[in-house]
């Protein structure tokens, strides 16, 4: 049995013209993709947003991520603590001390070790320009494979080794360092909450 694919005609602002099913409209460049009613939207300044999209891609990393989920966690889950309904309030208020101090503490060693590492594998993966002499000990770390990559290459090289070189130290710091200063953190933040809480009247019951 013979099958015949159905001729569709479709209208232009120009004119009509027979196609097959897999044929294109003319004169549309967002044709080939289903609309839904939605408008496509345009880009009006495409410059600053292509700029800022290479900017993420170049520069966001894992410190940058450790800032960004820092800063949202500081603004969520200590309201979570804090209003805690099935608690009583002086449990919401250590709670959420405990919090505020574990969310900065873990932000502020994790964004500046991550830091502290990529900038330390920058010093030795320097890439050798053209005609210009370089020391030994900058290239130590960068691999002959990335001698003459691009810039952007051996930029995430940079930020991959600095964040598997960060989280081996991070091992240490977690007892050395984290621990003690989310500790003190919360016992600050706890004075501070609680230092208004009325004191019972003496003799009283």
């Amino acid at each position: 049995m013979n099958l015949s694919i159905p001729q569709i005609k479709i209208k232009t602002h120009n004119s009509a013209m027979d196609t097959g099913i897999s044929g294109v409209i003319k004169n549309n460049r967002h044709a080939g993709n289903p609309s839904f009613g939605f408008k496509p939207i345009e880009i009006k300044d495409e410059g600053k947003m292509l700029k800022f999209v290479h900017w993420l891609d170049s520069n966001f990393d894992s410190a940058w991520q450790r800032l960004v989920s820092g800063i949202t966690a500081l603004f969520t889950q200590p309201f979570f603590d804090l209003n805690n309904k099935r608690v009583d309030e002086d449990t919401r208020k250590t709670s959420t001390a405990r919090t505020l101090g574990k969310i900065i503490a873990g932000t502020l060693t994790g964004v500046l070790i991550r830091e502290g590492c990529i900038q330390a594998v920058k010093k030795c993966t320097q890439p050798k320009n053209l005609g210009e002499e370089i020391k030994n000990w900058k290239q130590c770390l960068l691999p002959k494979s990335l001698k003459d990559a691009s810039n952007l290459k051996i930029t995430r090289y940079r930020g991959a080794f600095g964040t598997y070189a960060a989280i081996i130290i991070m091992i240490a710091t977690n007892f050395l360092i984290d621990a003690p200063l989310t500790t003190k953190l919360a016992n600050y933040f706890n004075k501070q909450f609680h230092k208004n809480a009325k004191k019972p009247a003496e003799g009283g019951k």
